[in-house]
């Protein structure tokens, strides 16, 4: 009987000292790959950030034009009465070319 509790104890702790071992290997074998995947993460991230400052540059450059434009205008003696007429006649002409089309 001593000999079945001697043997049972040596099974049990090959089998503590096996899943130990197996979750230890599971557990440090998956550091590398998530600092992997967060290291991608951060890349994509850098790279989203980048396109939204090339979009805001673009965007500046598209609206600093006619703000500069209209600025020159002012400068010059122009009235915002005289904008609002050249805006209304604009307005007209492009639903007169919507008409015809």
């Amino acid at each position: 009987m001593e000999d079945l509790t001697a043997a049972s104890l040596a099974c049990r702790e090959l089998m503590v000292s096996a899943l130990l071992r197996y979750a230890n290997s599971w557990t440090l074998g998956r550091f590398v790959q998530e600092e992997m995947d967060y290291r991608v993460i951060g890349l994509r991230h850098l790279a989203v950030i980048d396109q939204s400052e090339v979009a805001f540059a673009q965007w500046e450059n598209v609206l600093s034009v006619p703000i500069g434009q209209l600025v020159e205008y002012h400068s010059g003696g122009i009235r915002p009465e005289d904008v609002a007429n050249l805006i209304n006649a604009l307005g007209l002409g492009a639903i007169g070319y919507g008409v015809n089309k």
